[in-house]
């Protein structure tokens, strides 16, 4: 009972995407399993009327009957050709609706939460739901199923004249090869469970075949025999389970064909009897004989379509899962508008915080406690893997700590509005890319247009990022291509010019605060000096936390942040540091040696 209420729920859910989609698409589904299913007991019954009027020698009845039949006929072509023309777009465009919203929900989602072990598994799940058609196939077969039902009902109106016995019979025999049906479906799936690991084997020993790393031992080895013998060993045992598999089906078609012929014997014996000793009309045996049949077809339609529902709906109701998840950080219109915040000293406050990734076992920081002051340049450094990019995810919000909080402003930033707070930090992350659009549109993103005021502003941030004369050069300027995906005379920048088009677009969005992550990582020594004066002269007056793993630009910091082991282990000027701290000494002259 459980599993049906889910079934049904997952319908609904079903049609309010389809609804939220295109209210188009869902009548025009609608409509077509209603014809589809009122069409044939209608012409069962014109047909029948036909024959009453040949029977009576009525040739202008029949010829009106003739005529009714074909406007029947011709209007549901030509109703079934218009609907299908705007399905067929809307059909496809639905496939690609879902695959969006569904890398959307991906995009919007909360680290916290896109992460846990259990969501891993619903993203994979519900990807498949689209990737392999289950979600659409599911909608498939509820509006078959309607469809069905329509012709089902009708037909029982037709004969409702009929002993109720007639119909039992009938559903009886439906019952009995549909429970073949299912016997059927379930073994297939205990065969593909058990060949599951068989599968995966003759993969790898497929692989092991054409790849290139072992070619050689193939070769010295004679390796490649004992792969083949392995190889034909699993495949024996793929063509026993698959033998077993068809002998169980093979011998359940035999029985859905003995139950088919034996259902069939049944109607023609009733309705010779009812010719014979009720006196039926012929007319009414031709109304019978088509419409029975349809019955026997609409049940056991029906029937499959919710063993195929079942089968379909896990994978639904993943889906539907995954997509009704809600966020608990990115939640529109929810806290204070930082627009609101009443100005004080500190930039940040960093309390006392600890934060362990959702699914591990120990803590990645551990205690941290920090005051950042307004328009101060700070340089987080430390070796790789001491928590310093999760440090920047926690300060933009994409995660909340474990324990402890961050203030700005005076203010916990778990009661701000996430987007507003957001719009205010500039980040320049580690593995910065660039879009196939223009540099322009690259720059502004989100907020590009034509306007001369726009196109202003994205000039002014390309100068204070060093990279305006160098844009000016292209014959295109700021309109050029970057990338040739889409424009053969597109152009690809360097990678000190990247970072600093990835500098132009935080000084577009003027941010107060700037974080740029590891933004100097894959560049030498020379071009990462140019590219931190470069950020030191454009972002004068606001609040920098530049992450590095490299102490060569501790120097040009206010203040430099010393991370070891998941805590703070200094947090001074680089000068005080290099006096008051070993390990920050020992560290910055190992790096120092390899530039002296």
């Amino acid at each position: 009972m459980k599993k049906i209420k889910l079934i049904f729920s997952n319908i609904i859910y079903m049609f309010g995407v389809v609804w939220n989609f295109n209210k188009a698409l869902f009548w025009g589904r609608l409509s077509i399993s209603a014809l589809n299913g009122i069409i044939a007991p209608l012409n069962a019954y014109v047909l029948k009327v036909l024959v009453d009027e040949i029977t009576k020698s009525n040739w202008n009845g029949a010829l009106i009957t003739i005529s009714v039949m074909a406007i029947i006929n011709l209007f549901n072509g030509i109703l079934h050709a218009c609907i299908n023309k705007k399905l067929g777009i809307l059909n496809d465009l639905f496939k690609n609706y879902l695959m969006f919203d569904f890398n959307s929900k991906i995009v919007n989602m909360d680290y916290e939460i896109l992460y846990e072990p259990d969501m891993i598994q619903k993203k994979d799940m519900a990807l498949k739901a689209i990737q392999e058609g289950r979600a659409t196939k599911y909608l498939d077969i509820i509006f078959s199923c309607i469809s069905y039902i329509i012709s089902l009902i009708s037909i029982v109106y037709l004969l409702s004249t009929f002993s109720w016995w007639v119909y039992l019979v009938v559903f009886v025999l439906c019952a009995i090869k549909i429970y073949t049906v299912v016997i059927d479906k379930k073994r297939t799936y205990d065969t593909s469970v058990e060949m599951a690991p068989i599968n995966t084997e003759i993969s790898y020993y497929m692989n092991m075949l054409i790849d290139e790393s072992y070619v050689n031992d193939m070769r010295m080895f004679s390796i490649s025999k004992w792969v083949i013998s392995k190889y034909k060993k699993c495949i024996t045992r793929t063509h026993e389970l698959i033998e077993r598999l068809l002998s169980v089906v093979f011998k359940n078609s035999v029985m859905r064909s003995f139950l088919s012929t034996l259902e069939t014997v049944f109607l023609y014996v009733f309705v010779a009897a009812q010719m014979i000793f009720n006196n039926m009309s012929f007319a009414d045996f031709t109304l019978v004989t088509s419409t029975l049949r349809t019955f026997s077809d609409s049940i056991t339609n029906i029937t499959r379509s919710l063993i195929d529902m079942g089968e379909n709906s896990a994978y639904v109701q993943i889906y539907r899962q995954f997509m009704t998840t809600e966020n608990r950080i990115a939640i529109p219109n929810k806290g204070i508008n930082i627009v609101n915040l009443s100005d004080c000293t500190n930039s940040f406050e960093i309390e006392n915080i600890s934060f362990k990734y959702p699914g591990a076992k120990i803590n990645t920081l551990e205690n941290l406690s920090l005051s950042v002051e307004k328009a101060k340049f700070y340089v987080v450094v430390g070796k790789n893997g001491v928590g310093k990019t999760t440090l920047v995810r926690l300060l933009c919000r994409l995660y909340d700590p474990t324990t402890g909080c961050i203030k700005y402003l005076d203010n916990d930033i778990r009661t701000l509005e996430y987007r507003s707070y957001r719009d205010n930090i500039g980040v320049v992350f580690q593995d910065y890319k660039y879009y196939c659009l223009s540099i322009a549109e690259n720059v502004a993103m989100n907020d590009y247009d034509e306007e001369p005021e726009t196109l202003n502003r994205i000039l002014m941030a390309l100068n204070d990022a060093g990279l305006v004369e160098k844009i000016k050069s292209l014959p295109k300027g700021i309109h050029t291509q970057l990338g040739k995906i889409f424009d053969n005379e597109g152009i690809l920048l360097s990678g000190g010019e990247l970072q600093k088009l990835a500098l132009a677009r935080v000084l577009f969005k003027n941010p107060s605060v700037v974080i740029l992550d590891e933004p100097s990582s894959a560049l030498d020594a020379l071009a990462e000096n140019e590219l931190i004066k470069t950020f030191n002269t454009a972002l004068k007056g606001k609040t920098v936390f530049y992450i590095s793993h490299r102490l060569s630009v501790a120097k040009y910091a206010d203040k430099v942040i010393f991370m070891d082991d998941k805590h703070i282990k200094g947090f001074d000027t680089h000068e005080n540091l290099l006096k008051n701290s070993e390990d920050y000494r020992i560290m910055y002259e190992s790096q120092a040696k390899h530039y002296k």
